[in-house]
């Protein structure tokens, strides 16, 4: 197949064509490196295709790392590996250079050659946040040779600068109950959406290459129905609509400073979406206890309130972005819209069986959304709502 492909190009023309009528969310490049280097045929390429990209994987699929291989990785930014901070589809350390200071390193097992083009592109989309200016992005560190992408065998390496500050007790509630700080996280998001805009002006083929918000986690939110304003903004092109953290909730970042500001971290689920998407994973935990109660055992917590939650955060976002920046009723429907995230995400999670550390929490979540109510943005005025479509096609435009 190889000395074939390379011989008459049309075979693999068509093989392209072919693959791209299955999915419009091919990458294409991986396709072609496959067959390139393949003898097994065209038939098992596009059973591949299939495999990869339309048989979700599973949510789980933590592969194992070796410890020994990344430690000898590091050394290209002539780094010392510490503890490992944690273990899932990717495998996160600390480390240290021989003057003190801490890196973290984050090491994600790609056995099929399918995750380095993604992660260059998330890369070079926090890279460009660092460098123009944005405060609170824990930036990528080149290697000694230059490089912020390191393969090492089935691994991947990326280096950041270790995040300034320190984490918030969850469970101590100040994330939710101290306004300053709630205040502080939605400036920082519109701080990051504005950085956003200039990244897809500068870089508009990278900015396209980022997952879609329907494409995160195996595609665990493809076909979910929108609201047809919202499938016209995601159509694009639009200032409302662009490459978001996606994650940016307590645990993925560290507070310093009085008056407070973010250190933000954890970007592997950087994906286009709607500014609001961003602000809704942010306020959902508030919605969660507020709804489902405490952790795992569903008594009440009476310091959860995503009412006043949201009006903080919108507030701090529309301090920096200006009055009117946020879309209430867009920021209610996505709430809605992750909160369907979560409940497709322990449905699936569950029936494939999912590890028991985790199989509480999946619990709690099918009983949260079980009993959930949807709580208003503050001020929203709720219009009459135009017809749902499903995402699919409204994010093709931007996938």
């Amino acid at each position: 197949m190889r000395d074939a492909a390379a011989a008459d190009g049309v075979m693999f023309n068509r093989l392209e064509s072919a693959a791209s009528n299955l999915d419009s969310g091919l990458n294409p490049p991986r396709i072609a490196a496959f067959v390139r280097s393949s003898e097994s045929g065209i038939g098992s390429v596009l059973a591949l295709h299939y495999f990869l990209c339309i048989v979700p994987m599973p949510l789980f699929d933590t592969l194992p790392v070796d410890r020994a291989e990344v430690a000898a990785a590091v050394s290209a930014w002539g780094l010392t590996l510490d503890d490992v901070i944690k273990a899932s589809q990717n495998h996160t350390y600390a480390a240290h250079a021989d003057d003190g200071r801490k890196y973290a390193v984050r090491a994600t097992p790609d056995p099929k050659r399918e995750h380095e083009a993604r992660i260059s592109d998330e890369v070079s989309f926090v890279r460009f946040l660092a460098e123009s200016g944005l405060k609170g992005v824990c930036a990528p560190v080149p290697s000694r040779s230059g490089e912020f992408v390191v393969r090492t065998g089935d691994v991947i390496i990326c280096v950041v600068d270790w995040a300034e500050g320190a984490m918030l007790d969850f469970m101590a509630f100040k994330w939710m109950t101290d306004e300053s700080i709630v205040r502080a996280w939605g400036a920082w998001l519109a701080s990051l959406h504005a950085a956003s805009r200039a990244f897809a002006a500068a870089h508009p083929e990278t900015a396209a290459r980022i997952q879609s918000w329907d494409r995160v986690h195996e595609r665990i939110m493809e076909g979910a129905p929108l609201h047809a304003d919202d499938a016209a903004v995601a159509a694009g092109p639009s200032a409302h609509f662009g490459v978001l953290h996606g994650d940016c909730n307590v645990s993925n970042f560290f507070v310093y400073g009085s008056p407070p500001q973010l250190s933000v971290f954890d970007w592997d689920q950087a994906q286009l979406g709607w500014w609001e998407y961003d602000l809704a994973q942010s306020a959902l935990a508030a919605f969660m206890l507020a709804e489902g109660g405490s952790l795992p055992a569903g008594d009440p917590v009476p310091e959860a309130n995503p009412t006043q939650f949201l009006k903080w955060l919108v507030a701090g976002y529309e301090s920096v972005a200006g009055a009117g920046a946020i879309d209430l009723c867009r920021l209610d429907r996505m709430v809605a819209l992750r909160k369907t995230f979560y409940g497709r995400f322990a449905e699936r999670a569950l029936k494939e069986g999912a590890p028991p550390s985790m199989e509480w929490f999946l619990q709690y979540v099918q009983r949260w959304l079980g009993k959930a109510t949807t709580t208003p943005a503050p001020s929203s005025d709720s219009a009459a709502a135009p017809a749902e479509s499903t995402g699919a096609d409204a994010a093709s435009a931007h996938a």
